[in-house]
This record gives structure tokens, C-alpha cells and sequence, in this order.
């Protein structure tokens, strides 16, 4: 609320959606998309039900000239603090531009999406009927890639890298985990 309230304020159009109940995180993300391409959003914020940030944070990545960004999310580990942050390389590359770190992958916990990279991931998955009998596609997929199980998140931002959308984190940012 805190934060749709702050955006009014400032300009930004916020419509919250929501959708729950549904047992597999992947056909709410790729339903979320396909809601937002019809309807020719500019950008799409992901924030999972039991992550904790500030209001800022969702007009601080909207100003980002960037088509993928968020923010790292602590995982709900209790025997070491890690992130839901992919990198190949300890050597994190740094756009000058921006300031972002250029990674791997990122969570979806806190993740803005472009139209363009909404639509590089539509046009990159797999067709499929959701319940209804409509045409959706299988952007959030968990799969294997040489040999390791991949998750939803991560296997979209590898679909984004082959279509040129980087995914870049802001290191100012990082959302709590809510629950054990």
C-alpha cells in the first residue's frame, strides 16, 4: 500500500496485481506476463508475497535505463546468509552507466521486467493452454542445463541473455525473506 501510495505522489501508475493460490510459482510468473503484454505495460515489478522493502525501491528501479534489474533477496538458508544472485565469476562486471552489477541471474522476488524484455521472453518459450483453454507460454521454466537443475528464475534470465537483455542488480538493494 506504502508503496502504490508514494508512486501516485510521485506520477508512476501503480496497479497492483495479485494471484494467489496457485501451486506452481512458474504459471503465476508466465500468466503475470502475458496479463501485462495485453494490456502494453510499460514494466512489470515481481515481489513475491514474503519479501520485505522499502517503497523507494520500486520508483529506483523504474528509473533504471535498463530492460531487466532488481534487487538481491537474502534465501531463507539458517546456516550461511546467501542471496538469490547468479555470477559465474566473482568478478562481477559494473555497468558505468548505471552502477548496476551485470549478472547471471536473478531472483524474481524482486525483479522489474521491461515490455522489451516481457516480450524477448514470450518470444523465446515454449507455447502452451493454461485451464482456460488460452494460448500462454512457458517463460518460468525449472529445467536442466548440462546437467544442473535450473529454477524458474534463473532459466529466465538465460532466455533473456540469448536474446540480448541483460539482467543487471542494484547492489543498494536488498529485500528481506519473510518466514523460515
Amino acid at each position: 500500500a506504502e508503496t502504490v501510495r508514494l508512486c501516485t505522489q510521485i506520477g508512476i501508475d501503480a496497479r497492483p496485481v495479485f494471484w494467489p493460490g496457485e501451486a506452481l510459482v512458474q504459471r503465476a510468473r508466465n500468466a503475470l506476463v502475458k496479463i501485462a503484454l495485453q494490456h502494453k505495460v510499460d514494466d512489470l515489478i515481481f515481489i513475491d508475497s514474503d519479501q520485505g522493502w522499502r517503497p523507494e525501491w520500486v520508483p529506483q528501479l523504474l528509473r533504471y535505463p535498463v530492460d531487466c534489474v532488481g534487487g538481491a533477496v537474502v534465501k531463507k538458508d539458517e546456516k550461511a546468509e546467501s542471496y538469490n544472485v547468479r555470477a559465474v565469476s566473482l568478478d562481477i562486471p559494473v555497468d558505468p552507466k548505471t552502477g548496476l552489477l551485470i549478472v547471471d541471474g536473478l531472483g524474481t522476488g524482486f525483479l522489474r521486467l521491461s515490455a522489451r524484455a516481457m516480450q524477448a521472453l514470450w518470444d523465446a518459450s515454449e507455447e502452451y493452454r493454461d485451464d482456460a483453454g488460452d494460448v500462454n507460454r512457458w517463460m518460468f521454466d525449472v529445467r536442466i542445463v548440462r546437467g544442473r537443475l535450473v529454477s524458474e528464475d534463473i532459466g529466465a534470465a538465460i532466455k533473456l541473455h540469448g536474446a540480448g537483455v541483460e539482467t543487471y542488480l542494484d547492489p543498494s538493494i536488498t529485500c528481506s525473506h519473510i518466514g523460515r
